[in-house]
Order: structure tokens, then sequence, then C-alpha cells
């Protein structure tokens, strides 16, 4: 058992450094979120992008969280428990599916 717990220490700490290593920000960096009728606009550390909502290519709903896709490898993931309202909530997902 000690074996384990000291090879999972010894991996975690090894993860960790390849993450640095390899300069993978999309773990740990802070986005926000912003919508109007047409738009979606997403901020993040290194830059901001606007997303047509006609344009997205496909929308995956789980219970907690929407992925938004603009292309096959280009996606937003967005929380159920962000919106300040419902109504909030109500109206981006009605963008989203329109």
């Amino acid at each position: 058992m000690i074996y384990i717990i000291f090879a999972l220490i010894i991996m975690s700490f090894l993860l960790l450094n390849w993450f640095s290593s390899k300069n993978l920000k999309p773990f740990f960096e802070t986005t926000q979120l912003q919508f109007d009728e047409e738009y979606m606009y997403i901020t993040k550390n290194d830059g901001a992008f606007k997303w047509k909502f006609a344009l997205l290519t496909k929308v995956v709903s789980e219970e907690k969280y929407w992925l938004v896709y603009n292309t096959k490898t280009q996606y937003a993931y967005v929380p159920k428990d962000i919106f300040l309202t419902e109504k909030d909530k109500a109206t981006f997902k009605s963008y989203l599916y329109a």
C-alpha cells in the first residue's frame, strides 16, 4: 500500500512538471463569457474570441455544463451554474439551439 501511495505522489509531480514544461495553461486559466443575440464572446488570459451562434458546429449538453464547438478541435466549456439568473441561462440556451 505504501508503494502505491508513493508511486501516485511521484506520478502527480511528474504530471505537474509535464504541464508546466509544455505550457498547458487551459487547465489553470480564467475564462470569461459574454453573449448577445448574435455572438458569444470568450476572453481568456491569452486573448479574446468572438463566435457567431449561427456558425457553431456542435453543442454537447451534459447535466452541469455545455461543450460548445466552433470547429472540430476548438470548443468552449460553459458551466451551467455560472449564470446569475435562470433567465440568462435560458436565453443563452435558446441562442445555442437556434
